[in-house]
């Protein structure tokens, strides 16, 4: 039966197509496994049987992701009619029930039953298990490649991944064959809340205040294991059985160095000792401004907002504030301390808010509040940001006809109507709910109206002549403003400096800064004018403070204060007078004293000169050994602060001192000369006498007549 044959072709194909599939997935996970195991291996040293389980990880996602392998008998069906044409798009009748077919479809079936005996596997089967393959080739090339790279990472990334079996960047069996392993237990402080890490590497990254435990295991009985800290402190291992194969010792861990590895006299390399140092909390106020000025109208509730930030957790914040009331000698403050509403538990970052309602610390107008916020995180340290203030203004002080009655010279009498435009605008607040909205805004309008003529006045401060140039400031973004043409135009160069009588900015008797402070009042009169005419009458009330605010400063500024102080003349002595004796009378003279350079630093000199001089087979003689022994303890003493710095140079300066064959290695003495100069920096240059070239007396006397202070 054509039907039966032909789902036995199905199966077949489905079954072969899956595993082919399978097959394909399972090379592309080889080939991944491969690379990463090749990587890790060259890198970290990471042990084979590593590979075992990145391809077991590989395969299970690619098996459980991957559609492809799971083949279905429509898939086979469609694959034979997309390749061979003859079964005229008919092989899904193969997979129905005979009982099913229409005769048309039994037909067919029988046409196309001849057509199955002939058929062979669709090249489609195949095409990805080809196309891994591939895959897996390339990855066996680039894997020969990177085995020939000296490829590696560096011990701080290798710290990082704290994979287990990981070989030791700094390795000690390299240095002290007698050394066979190396365990390190890091105990960070409890503070930190950091759990307890191990590492099998000299090289050290530890927590500020860390417990670390040093267990080494030789290979033989060892008579004498210590470190050497820092070149010059001796920190002794115990044996911990009776074969002395196994040493421990416990440290706490509070300051960076480098120490090394002796046994039975044997030194290893030199190795860093880092230190994560535990920052204060950091506090950043966010709102309000640090100098905030509460005016007329505005509310009397201050929102305090802030970010806290810390390492490992902040345990408490609060708000510290003082409230001075009173003038003169009558001051008074008070203080006290305010809690924020979020609990603080050990977190590393918050973001609390505080309200506080200044009539509430019964704050009156002229009163100011300084506050500051400070935070103390899980380790005690505390920290606290700058002083805030915080201002009421007074409008008592601002309506004050003092400044104008006692002041040096009169002012206009226009000085005094702004105080009138507030008058009336409180008035017509307080009269409100007696009046009808019209009348209400035909007042609002009329003193709109009374402010536009104020400002119009002012305007005339700074040259302006007319309405449409309210404040006298010329055009500046004009046609050719900018003109390239213009660069070196003597003209244009001149202008900024003439004074011109028909240049209204030019025409008034105010200097630069006082025009900027008469452009802000403006500016608030303008904006006090158009809530004016819109009906907006309180939000036009702080506008009209601050009008009259800057008047006042602007007033003040023309008063030049002297205060009255006594002089009490020398005794003079009879027997000195109308003797003409003039011996001790003396020219004023200045005297500097020139620090020289520290002994230390002539010496590092000295030492990176002789340095450039070891090429070749040079070899150092004994006064210069002394010298660059005398710079390897003060690189000794830069290590132990700065590890990561000046422990290369260390171990290179040591390098050089110990070399007797005359060889000395030239990238050796390029790093040691390296750190010699960071440490000397850039000396600072000695007055010397200013060297100038015959017969240019008379152009330098020129030059300097053209000086401004000198004409």
């Amino acid at each position: 039966m054509p039907e039966n044959k032909g789902r036995k072709l199905i199966a077949t194909l489905k079954k072969r197509w899956s595993g082919y599939n399978l097959a394909a997935l399972m090379l592309i996970s080889l080939s991944m496994t491969l690379v990463l195991s090749v990587f890790f291996n060259r890198a970290l040293s990471l042990p084979v049987w590593y590979a075992i389980l990145f391809f077991g990880i590989f395969a299970s996602f690619l098996v459980a992701v991957s559609k492809s392998w799971r083949i279905r008998d429509k898939d086979v069906s469609r694959l034979l009619n997309c390749t061979f044409p003859g079964l005229e798009e008919s092989a899904g009748l193969l997979l129905k029930p005979r009982d099913s077919l229409n005769l048309l479809e039994k037909l067919q079936l029988k046409k196309i039953g001849g057509q199955l005996d002939g058929l062979k596997a669709p090249a489609e089967l195949t095409r990805l298990l080809k196309a891994s393959a591939i895959i897996l080739a390339g990855a066996v090339l680039l894997s020969l490649v990177m085995l020939k790279i000296d490829y590696h990472i560096s011990p701080e990334t290798a710290a990082a991944l704290n994979l287990p079996g990981v070989s030791k960047m700094a390795k000690p069996a390299a240095a002290i064959p007698e050394i066979a392993s190396l365990d390190i237990i890091i105990t960070p402080p409890d503070y930190t809340r950091k759990p307890v890490h191990q590492q099998d590497k000299f090289a050290l990254l530890a927590e500020e205040g860390s417990q670390v435990t040093w267990k080494i295991s030789t290979n033989g009985p060892v008579k004498n294991l210590h470190f050497i800290l820092n070149g010059n402190q001796v920190i002794q291992l115990k044996p911990v059985n009776g074969d002395k194969t196994e040493w421990v010792t416990s440290r706490m861990v509070s300051a960076p160095g480098f120490y090394q590895v002796s046994c039975d006299g044997r030194l290893s390399d030199l190795y860093k000792i880092e230190v994560v140092k535990d920052l204060p909390p950091a506090i950043r106020i966010t709102t309000p401004a640090q100098y905030t000025y509460i005016e007329p109208g505005e509310s009397h509730k201050l929102n305090i907002r802030l970010s806290l930030t810390d390492d490992y957790g902040v345990s408490s914040a609060s708000i510290s504030a003082t409230v001075a009331s009173g003038k003169g000698e009558s001051v008074s403050f008070k203080e006290q301390n305010m809690a924020f509403a979020t609990a603080f538990t050990n977190g590393t970052q918050y973001h609390p808010e505080k309200q506080i309602d200044l009539d509430q610390l019964k704050m009156q107008p002229g009163d100011e509040l300084y506050f500051f916020v400070k935070a103390m995180d899980n380790h005690g340290q505390e920290s606290r940001t700058d002083v805030y203030l915080v201002s009421i203004q007074d409008t008592a002080a601002l309506m004050s006809m003092e400044g104008i009655a006692n002041g040096v010279n009169k002012v206009p009498e226009y000085f005094r109507s702004q105080r009138q435009i507030i008058i009336d605008t409180e008035k017509l607040l307080k009269d409100k709910p007696a009046i009808t909205a019209e009348t209400f805004n035909n007042r609002s309008n009329n003193i709109g109206i009374d402010q536009k003529l104020l400002r119009l006045r002012y305007s005339k401060f700074l040259g302006a002549e007319s309405e449409d140039e309210p404040d006298g400031t010329p055009d500046e973004h004009g046609e050719g403003a900018d003109d390239p043409a213009d660069f070196n135009n003597e003209a244009k160069l001149m202008d900024q400096y003439a004074h011109k009588h028909d240049n209204a900015e030019d025409a008034t008797f105010l200097d630069p800064a006082q025009k900027v402070q008469m452009r802000d009042m403006l500016s608030e009169m303008w904006g006090a004018e158009m809530r004016l005419r819109t009906f907006r009458t309180a939000e036009a009330l702080p506008y009209e403070y601050r009008a009259l605010r800057k008047l006042k400063e602007l007033q003040q500024q023309s008063r030049v204060y002297v205060a009255k102080t006594t002089y009490k003349t020398p005794a003079l002595k009879p027997e000195k007078r109308l003797t003409g004796e003039l011996d001790k009378i003396t020219d004023p003279f200045a005297l500097r004293k020139l620090q020289q350079e520290k002994e230390s630093y002539i010496s590092l000199k000295t030492a990176a000169s002789i340095l450039d001089g070891l090429t070749g087979d040079a070899r150092p003689g004994a006064a210069d050994l002394a010298i660059l022994r005398e710079a390897n303890l003060e690189l000794n003493k830069r290590a132990a602060g700065q590890p990561s710095v000046y422990l290369p140079a260390v171990s290179s300066m040591r390098r050089i001192l110990a070399n007797t064959s005359g060889n000395v290695n030239i990238k050796d003495v390029r790093t040691a000369q390296a750190a010699l100069r960071k440490i000397i920096g850039a000396s600072a240059k000695l007055p010397t006498a200013e060297k100038t070239a015959p017969a240019t007396s008379l152009a330098d006397q020129y030059f300097k007549n053209l000086q401004p202070g000198n004409r």
